[in-house]
């Protein structure tokens, strides 16, 4: 239902910039290549041609106001001449070139008493205005930029977002195991060839042969099939999955490359693509179908990107094979899939970090006492301001030996819980071994540090019947850790020494 809704906003905000107060230009008459594209031509209008040609078109303008503007929502071409009055007033592309900008918008600034339009066209493979053209006024334009945020300023934006999110897919990729490696790699890959192809959606008017374009478009469109396959392939080790249908799915897309790479001409490149694009809502529907038939942890949020991508891969689907005039919502498609795989690596970094604390936890703590051991070391900085405190578990043999090991694990638990319970959050009790132990009091006076420790010790002699009790050395951080542990260690044996305790 969300999805629906999602993709419901973004067509009703083509449909906002689309909808636009102002004189409405509907028809032209033909004044170039009439015998070919008939005498007047209604908008909407669109020639797909099997070589360039060109057509010029002509029509009255009546009571057209001061200040105004001449708003283009969609031109297929590949050069462009505006007339008016008989007087060019603006080209949009290149002459000599060879190309196409078939998705985005243009503004034109209209001179006053304007009385007569008239727009020659030449295009490489496709001829046609998509929809009516306006004379509008200011308060008008926020339309245009709104399609001209979409269609162009966002797709430079996805660009570089899948060409950052393929660099940062391919470095979880190196750093991952077996399985994920390959999930990230094939993610990385589909990024990179989704950003190629959305080149052919930008206005690139800028080849200069029929071949060179020819080639740039089986590029574009080879990428985005392939794009699908890589996507294909990382979802079905995302999902767990290794049927013979992913097997059909990824040769498909294999033998569409195959199809447009040899298509003869931009002509049947274009007209195989409109009718193997159905492999889009194949896959998108086949998606869904995985999400719900796997195992892996299901997710609203993932559910509602994956049911967004495939209303925007009918929605194109249709348009392509019903030619239907309106926007193609591909580019964001596309976006839609920079959120999957958004929730992909965050999930991903999420468990990953889930497993690095499991292995931290495992590599620094005691399973014993839950203190920390020696290999917290590697992690902690020490400074001058930290004090030392090394700690002896007096008579520590002699209970395990009259009263066996267990009971000696019970005294040292109950040491253990005592000392946490009387140390801060940012201080450290460290197991060294056996029944030595180290109690780090991060930025405290040897005042407090004194406090701490009888304290301890009374609670600790009152813990048991045993009245266990324990020595300890007290020394502030200097130079380096293994003299302060050295140091430490010399002040609890002279304790030891002095109340002749012996383990």
């Amino acid at each position: 239902m969300f999805s629906f809704i999602f993709v419901l906003v973004l067509i009703n905000l083509y449909n906002y910039s689309l909808k636009v107060e102002g004189l409405k230009i509907e028809s032209f008459s033909v004044v170039e290549n009439s015998k070919k594209y008939g005498g007047n031509l209604k908008i909407p209008f669109f020639f797909l041609l099997k070589k360039p040609s060109k057509i010029s078109l002509v029509t009255k303008l009546d009571n057209v106001p001061k200040n105004s503007f001449l708003y283009i929502p969609q031109i297929d071409a590949s050069y462009i001449e505006i007339y008016i009055n008989d007087v060019l007033i603006k080209k949009i592309g290149y002459k000599s070139k060879i190309g196409h900008f078939f998705y985005s918008p243009f503004l034109i600034t209209l001179p006053d008493e304007s009385r007569e339009l008239k727009i020659k066209m030449s295009g490489t493979y496709e001829l046609g205005i998509d929809f009516p053209i306006f004379i509008i006024q200011e308060n008008q334009i926020p339309k245009y930029w709104t399609l001209k945020i979409i269609t162009f300023y966002l797709v430079i934006f996805l660009m570089g977002t899948l060409l950052s999110l393929s660099i940062i897919l391919l470095l979880f990729s190196i750093n991952s195991k077996r399985n994920k490696k390959k999930l990230f790699l094939h993610f990385s890959l589909a990024s990179i060839l989704g950003s190629i192809w959305l080149f052919d959606t930008l206005p690139l008017p800028i080849f200069d042969s029929l071949e060179n374009f020819t080639l740039f478009k089986k590029i574009t469109l080879v990428s985005l099939y392939l794009s699908f396959s890589f996507l294909s392939k990382g979802s079905f080790i995302y999902f767990n999955y290794n049927g013979l249908s992913g097997k059909i799915l990824t040769f498909l897309y294999y033998l569409s490359c195959i199809i447009l790479i040899f298509s003869p001409s931009v002509y049947h490149t274009h007209i195989f693509h409109n009718y193997l694009s159905v492999i889009f809502v194949l896959n998108a529907v086949f998606l869904i179908y995985l999400f719900f038939k796997s195992n892996t942890k299901k997710s609203l949020i993932l559910l509602f990107i994956l049911s967004s991508f495939i209303l925007t891969a009918i929605h194109d689907v249709i348009v392509l094979i019903f030619d239907i005039e309106t926007k193609f919502l591909s580019p964001l498609g596309v976006l839609i899939l920079f959120f999957v795989f958004s929730y992909i690596i965050i999930s991903s970094y999420k468990e990953t970090v889930k497993e690095k604390h499991i292995y931290y936890k495992k590599s620094v703590f005691d399973n014993l006492t839950k203190a920390y051991n020696r290999n917290i070391f590697d992690f902690e900085k020490f400074h001058e301001s930290d004090l030392f405190i090394y700690i002896d578990i007096n008579k520590l043999k002699e209970i395990n030996d009259t009263l066996g090991h267990k009971y000696g694990d019970k005294i040292l638990k109950k040491f253990s819980q005592i000392a946490l319970n009387n140390i801060r959050k940012d201080d450290l009790l460290i197991r060294l071994g056996g029944d030595e132990f180290l109690i780090v009091l991060k930025n405290c006076s040897k005042r407090k540090g004194k406090l701490t420790i009888n304290r301890i010790l009374n609670e600790f002699r009152n813990s048991d019947e045993t009245s266990p009790t324990f020595s300890w050395g007290i020394i502030r951080y200097k130079d380096s850790l293994e003299k302060t542990l050295e140091s430490g260690d010399l002040l609890m044996y002279k304790m030891k020494n002095k109340y002749k305790y012996r383990n």
